[in-house]
This record gives structure tokens, C-alpha cells and sequence, in this order.
């Protein structure tokens, strides 16, 4: 099966053991946008992306696509 790249996020984020509230606290920004990220609402900003990165270990986004 082939994750998008906002799955993946959330696939990630569990894993990690980090709450929406607490990834939220890593990339400076709420719950509500964790939430409206992981169901692909909305994009994360290009600092955001980079937190991930890192946060991750890898990109998960090439985020240039339309969701």
C-alpha cells in the first residue's frame, strides 16, 4: 500500500510516540493544525518541513504537489 505523504506523517508521529499536541509543540503550531496536517487539509510551511525532517530522519514530503 502506498501512504501519502500526510499519512506518513501520522504514521511517523505514532511511532515516535508524540501526541498531536506534542508534535505541535515541535513545529510551533496547534493540535488543530497537527490534525488538519495528518488528514490533508493543509500543507506544513517550509520551516515545518524541515523540523520533520529531522524530527524523522527522512523526508516524507516532497512537498511541492497539490493535497
Amino acid at each position: 500500500m502506498i501512504l501519502k505523504p500526510h499519512e506518513k506523517f501520522k504514521l511517523y508521529r505514532e511511532r515516535k510516540g508524540l501526541t498531536q499536541e506534542g508534535m505541535g509543540l515541535k513545529l510551533g503550531c496547534s493540535q488543530m493544525q497537527i490534525s488538519r496536517i495528518e488528514r490533508g487539509k493543509q500543507k506544513p510551511n517550509d520551516y515545518q518541513l524541515e523540523i520533520i525532517e529531522k524530527e524523522f530522519g527522512t523526508s516524507i514530503w516532497t512537498m511541492k504537489e497539490k493535497v
